[in-house]
């Protein structure tokens, strides 16, 4: 590796919070759950007209854009004059896609659960909706 591997502090995790909550209003994305922990990340998201990888890049990139605006990057120390930070995400995301309303619901309460496991405060993110079910006789939501 080129960089030591990121631990995301607490007071990032904020900023990287405020980075998602600005995307999902721009882009109309409905999180039913998020969990920042300090080595990952943890979200449920409602199904877009954008694919999940499209949402993943612009999550990230949101996220990264505020780290930087508060001076908080994990890895400044590493910044270069006149180039890009660097990469504070792995490429690509791991994703699961749920295909009924008891699989997102578990999912759901996996990454509520996910922090207590860390021995961490379960976490509370202003740009989290709460799940509400699945509209009868849809297998697809759009948002």
């Amino acid at each position: 590796m080129k960089y030591p591997a990121v631990s995301i502090t607490g007071g990032q995790a904020v900023s990287i919070a405020k980075g998602f909550a600005s995307q999902v209003v721009k882009s109309g994305y409905t999180i039913w759950a998020a969990t920042i922990l300090p080595e990952h990340t943890h979200l449920v998201v409602a199904r877009h007209h954008y694919g999940i990888e499209t949402i993943a890049v612009q999550l990230k990139g949101a996220a990264t854009r505020s780290v930087i605006e508060d001076m908080c990057h994990p890895l400044v120390e590493f910044a270069e004059e006149g180039k890009r930070r660097p990469r504070m995400w792995s490429n690509g995301q791991w994703k699961v896609y749920l295909d009924s309303e008891l699989a997102v619901e578990n999912a759901i309460q996996y990454v509520i659960d996910n922090p207590v496991k860390e021995n961490k405060k379960r976490q509370v993110w202003s740009f989290v909706t709460p799940f509400t079910g699945i509209t009868k006789n849809a297998w697809v939501n759009y948002h």
